[in-house]
């Protein structure tokens, strides 16, 4: 793939990053009271990120770099980029466009079944990637992303297109270190009786603001979007998932579990829309929050916006300390108060990560690792 196209989107981008404000809302995906948008500030880090991004793909599947893509590839990638996830809508998307360098495009054919791994790794200034991926009808895939690196503010958007009966499973794993910041937005288009099962894990960064959105189009259509999140030290995380329905007779499931110890902050938002022509929709929203210390703080805004009857919906969230009492009963069994502390944590957790091994057991390996400073 040539370098033009790129070149306009990293121009197209610089002028809209200049144009557009930080967002000012109350309630907005990076609010000052919460998550303070000099966090994000790109004159903290200087200059194009170095990145690389790694991929391993079934076969008979496309799951290639841009810099990789054949001609039609690339008219594939031109017909589908940002029809899902637009620069506009945020000053840090724009950013996303003004620092890209590569992307990853991932097709699997219709009736075929695949797995995909995605590393990328990210050292130092502005690192902006765009992922897209497309099942076509009947395919079924598992998708394993992660991210990484040092001294990054890394801002990427992932589009995911799902035709009709397609099913996918997509695990995302954010681990950055504690000197990097991270912005992004995943959001996934379904069509009738398509599925989609997100796990997403947010570890690492200074500071980091995510957006995972399903947008049901069809009948049939079934969405589970699950995220933790596990802040020590002084992080901030601000998570929002959002499930909004255009047509009846879909569902789905929204469960956020976030742990924060020592003085880390999260918030967690989530959002049920359903509008007038969505009826017999099922979706239900729980955001719990889980306090390792005094100085701990969180925050949940669960929604819902409602354009019609016959629908089953509900939202929940709750913010505790955790059990000194079941501490107490698990140091009678021969653990240590951290060892107990961890045992809860996981437990905890589990729930949000229980329809992926592979998110569960990464999870508690960097969970492991991490409590032990706490």
């Amino acid at each position: 793939m040539g370098n033009g196209w790129l070149e306009q989107v990293r121009k197209k981008g610089e002028a809209l990053y200049s144009s557009l404000a930080w967002p000012a809302l109350a309630d907005s995906p990076v609010e000052k009271e919460y998550t303070q948008n000099q966090l994000f500030n790109q004159e903290n880090f200087k200059g194009n990120g170095d990145f690389q991004i790694a991929l391993n793909g079934s076969r008979g599947i496309t799951a290639k770099c841009f810099s990789e893509l054949g001609k039609d590839e690339e008219t594939t990638l031109k017909k589908y980029f940002e029809s899902g996830i637009g620069a506009s809508e945020h000053k840090l998307l724009a950013l996303k466009n003004a620092h890209m360098r590569d992307g990853f495009l991932v097709i699997v054919p219709e009736n075929a079944k695949a797995e995909v791994e995605i590393n990328i790794k990210a050292e130092a200034g502005v690192a902006g990637f765009h992922g897209i991926v497309i099942l076509k009808e009947g395919a079924e895939a598992k998708v394993y992303e992660k991210l990484g690196g040092q001294g990054t503010l890394a801002a990427s958007a992932t589009e995911v297109f799902l035709g009709e009966n397609s099913s996918l499973k997509y695990d995302f794993t954010e681990n950055l270190d504690f000197e990097s910041v991270n912005y992004s937005v995943k959001r996934a288009s379904l069509e009738k009786d398509a599925k989609i099962v997100w796990n997403t894990s947010f570890l690492g960064a200074k500071a980091s603001s995510a957006v995972v959105d399903c947008k049901l189009m069809a009948e049939g259509a079934r969405a589970e979007n699950y995220n933790s999140f596990f802040g020590m030290k002084n992080q901030v995380f601000d998570i929002s998932t959002n499930s909004y329905h255009y047509a009846p007779n879909t569902s789905g499931n929204l469960l956020s579990r976030g742990v924060l110890t020592q003085e880390s902050k999260g918030t967690y938002r989530g959002l049920i829309y359903i509008n007038e022509k969505a009826g017999n929709t099922n979706c239900f929203l729980n955001g719990h929050a889980l306090l390792v210390g005094e100085k701990a703080k969180a925050n949940s805004v669960p929604s819902l916006e409602i354009h019609t009857n016959d629908v089953q919906s509900r939202h929940g969230a709750t913010v505790d300390q955790i059990d000194s009492e079941k501490i107490f009963y698990l140091q009678t069994r021969g653990l240590s108060k951290k060892q107990a502390t961890q045992t809860i944590v996981e437990g905890f957790v589990g729930e949000a990560l229980e329809k992926s091994d592979s998110a569960l057991n990464g999870w508690r390996q960097i969970i492991s690792e991490k409590m032990q400073d706490v």
